[in-house]
């Protein structure tokens, strides 16, 4: 059993290699040696949740959907948002009657920088970033759905990824690398892991184990090494997702609870 796992892991990252160099390939071919697309990840996502391009950039309704299969009352979109989970409102409103829909989100778990002077076009040392991502990235963007939340036929899929990120220096500071530097390009190098999360349950992934049964948020932000800002809004959208209950407070903190599924 656990070989079959192994090796159906193995598998899809060798999946995921082939369309990277594909979609690769494809680029340079079109745009010419050393230059990238825009969305080159996004492309790459859609490849590898739907080969057939056919059902790619489908309209339903005044949306396009990334991804479309099948027919209402029983079909699926899949939606690759990247970040701005705010853009999704109108889309879910719209998709859900009729569809299940898939949210996937990637998360560069290992990321590699490399600065690109706008002007010249010299290019860095790619250098290793020392943030790793985690989910609670996705749980910061989620928290603009809250409003929302939860609704029915809505899941999500985490992609974690090795990145390549290439920057320019087009930032305010002195070095350029800070205070509005833009990001230009994101590509994928490798596919680490896949976390799914299609009900209350599955949140338990974003509650530490090192946590008790009931906890503060100065108690999440210790064992998550989260910023004050990030843990309120965490906090907030696992009580909207229904993985948590506030169940009182001590002095001027809300006491946490896990709900027992």
């Amino acid at each position: 059993m656990m070989t079959d796992i192994i090796d159906r892991t193995r598998c899809e990252r060798e999946r995921f290699d082939e369309i990277c160099r594909t979609v690769m390939t494809e680029e340079h071919e079109r745009n010419g040696i050393g230059t990238l697309s825009e969305r080159t990840l996004h492309v790459i996502l859609k490849r590898y949740y739907e080969p057939d391009i056919s059902l790619h950039e489908q309209k339903v309704g005044r949306y396009v959907a990334d991804i479309k299969r099948g027919s209402p009352d029983g079909g699926e979109i899949i939606e690759i948002q990247t970040r701005g989970f705010s853009n999704l409102r109108g889309k879910l409103s719209a998709f859900l009657p009729e569809y299940r829909v898939k949210v996937v989100y990637p998360i560069a778990q290992t990321k590699y920088i490399t600065w690109i002077d706008p002007d010249s076009g010299e290019m860095s040392n790619r250098r290793k970033s020392p943030k790793r991502g985690q989910i609670y990235d996705f749980l910061l963007e989620l928290y603009a759905l809250r409003p929302m939340l939860p609704l029915d036929g809505l899941s999500f899929d985490l992609v974690f990824l090795d990145i390549d990120e290439f920057k320019l220096l087009t930032g305010r500071s002195r070095d350029r690398k800070h205070f509005g530097a833009e990001r230009c390009e994101r590509i994928p190098t490798a596919l680490c892991d896949i976390l799914t999360l299609s009900s209350a349950s599955d949140f338990l992934a974003a509650v530490p184990d090192t946590l008790g049964e009931e906890f503060t948020s100065a108690d999440y932000a210790k064992a998550s090494k989260l910023s004050k800002y990030i843990v309120n809004r965490a906090l907030q959208t696992l009580v909207t997702v229904g993985v948590i209950e506030r169940t009182g407070k001590i002095k001027n903190s809300f006491i946490y609870k896990r709900k027992v599924f």
